[in-house]
């Protein structure tokens, strides 16, 4: 755990970070070894082996209802891109087909986010649930995945419905309607160049590759 102070809030405020934010300033940050903004992001071990109401998203007191963040470890994901497909206590949770989806911070790419909704019961017959996990990896071309050790931060979230008329199929994503959200990010982070973003956290990055070599 970041020995940095607990995190408090003022009445009304809430931790809800954009897609770049999230990768920029709590995953980057963490992995090169850098003093996060707050220590408020937990690590749990091998995260997908739990269901939902297994996790302690109670504790995460500064989101939104029923979401909570967590970094965690995984193995390397398949080189074909198949879908993963992960078992729990009492069902599993299966890798949205839509593919990475590119996080831009600026106009660079800084990491990659994929999501992995949960099913009730045994593969391939699971009853479709509410719950879904939106992961963060970092860009392997900023920082390679051997560096990376496989760290990447979640954040977990109830959907609100598992009606296939508003969640569409299985196989379709939920972050179609995110889509917007990207690209207003970016144009709002459109003023930042690729230099400042390299001085931002390349540097970090080449810093931490020395001290690998060192």
């Amino acid at each position: 755990m970041d020995k940095l102070e607990e995190l408090v809030l003022p009445s009304g405020y809430r931790f809800s970070p954009t897609d770049p934010e999230l990768v920029v300033h709590y995953l980057i940050k963490k992995i090169v070894g850098r003093g996060l903004p707050a220590n408020i992001i937990k690590h749990i071990k091998d995260l997908y082996k739990y269901d939902p109401l297994e996790l302690p998203i109670s504790e995460f007191k500064y989101g939104n209802e029923n979401e909570a963040y967590f970094y965690t470890h995984i193995q390397q994901k398949d080189s074909h891109g198949s879908q993963q497909v992960l078992d729990t206590p009492s069902g599993y949770w299966r890798e949205i087909d839509l593919g990475d989806f590119e996080v831009f911070y600026g106009w660079e790419i800084v990491g990659l986010k994929r999501s992995m909704a949960f099913y009730e019961g045994e593969f391939p017959n699971g009853k479709r649930a509410d719950w879904v996990i939106d992961e963060y990896s970092v860009n392997p071309r900023l920082i390679p995945l051997e560096k990376t050790k496989g760290c990447v931060v979640c954040r977990i979230r109830y959907g609100g419905s598992s009606n296939k008329s508003e969640w569409g199929s299985p196989l379709e994503s939920p972050l179609e309607s995110d889509s917007d959200d990207e690209v207003q990010s970016r144009e709002r982070n459109s003023n930042l160049t690729s230099n400042s973003i390299d001085n931002e956290i390349l540097s970090e990055i080449e810093d931490h590759s020395d001290a690998d070599r060192r």
